[in-house]
């Protein structure tokens, strides 16, 4: 086995099958940004406190163990740099980006007129996701009429 695939394989054990990776690291990432929101977060994605913890404590042993099992300092276990680069992807701005779907939803409870943050905490949303997201489709619209014709349509 290669170590590319032996990477891949060693990912997700039978405990973790419902999340991989890559999913581990968005939500570490999501909820790094989700402060008081952290319930919310955790039940957008189907998860309470204690099924995250099991999900955090397997994963965190999973890199302490590949951190343990390395006699050389100097050399990065593969296992960490996946995880590495899982966070890499996860922080990246374009992942972190909302639906088009949901950026209408968004805005719509930003019009509402009142705290910006608790309309958008109403549905799960931060403001710097919404900020992020402004900024990605409002530049977005400006290069595609179409979408920017559905924006307003979709605002009614």
């Amino acid at each position: 086995m290669g170590t590319r695939s032996a990477i891949r394989s060693a990912m997700v054990t039978p405990h973790e099958a419902e999340i991989n990776l890559d999913a581990y690291a968005r939500l570490v990432v999501g909820l790094g940004r989700a402060g008081a929101r952290r319930d919310a977060f955790l039940a957008s994605h189907g998860l309470d406190e204690a099924r995250w913890q099991a999900i955090d404590d397997g994963w965190q042993a999973r890199l302490s163990e590949s951190l343990d099992a390395t006699g050389d300092a100097a050399t990065v276990p593969p296992f960490v740099d996946a995880y590495a680069r899982a966070m890499e992807r996860a922080q990246c701005g374009e992942s972190q980006i909302m639906t088009f779907e949901r950026f209408v939803q968004a805005t719509r409870a930003a019009q509402q007129g009142g705290e910006l943050g608790k309309n958008l905490e109403r549905l799960g949303v931060g403001i710097d996701d919404y900020l992020r997201a402004s900024r990605h489709y409002t530049l977005a619209m400006t290069e595609d009429d179409a979408l920017a014709e559905t924006f307003r349509r979709w605002l009614g």
